[in-house]
Parts: C-alpha cells; sequence; structure tokens
C-alpha cells in the first residue's frame, strides 16, 4: 500500500514539477519567489533520490531501512 501511493504522489506531482522548472522556471526576481524556488528544488530533488535509492537494489540494506524512516513530504506544494 505505501509503495503504490508513494508511486502515486510522485506521478501526481510530476505535471506540477514540470510547470513549476520547465515554463516558470528557477525564479530570482522577488525573495518570497527565491525561498519557494530554492525549497521545492531541494525538497523535490530529495524526495525523487530518495525513492530512487530505496528502490535500487545497489543499496546496503541498513541503509535502506534508515532512508525509510525518513519522511518524504510533510505538505503538498504548488507553484505560485
Amino acid at each position: 500500500m505505501h509503495r503504490w501511493s508513494g508511486r502515486t504522489a510522485i506521478l501526481l506531482t510530476i505535471p506540477v514539477a514540470y510547470h513549476c522548472i520547465f515554463l516558470l522556471g528557477f525564479g530570482t526576481y522577488d525573495t518570497r519567489v527565491y525561498i519557494h524556488s530554492l525549497l521545492g528544488s531541494v525538497i523535490y530533488g530529495a524526495l525523487i533520490a530518495k525513492v530512487i535509492l530505496v528502490h535500487s537494489g545497489g543499496f546496503p540494506l541498513a541503509s535502506r531501512s534508515r532512508l525509510r524512516g525518513v519522511p518524504s513530504s510533510r505538505s503538498s506544494w504548488a507553484c505560485g
């Protein structure tokens, strides 16, 4: 259940991430926009990296169990 809900969450956020990254770009023209761009990039990048590392077979089991305990997201992020 957890894996499928995680995959579904990532699939549903791909259009939002695409829109933010490729259509709006990394905004630096306002402090609020800059912080949003920076945090959005870091959090989404960390989430995708975590999923790739956990699901790749080349990671030691002890490290994978530690990564599984890391919360993947605290709230949904939207462009704005």
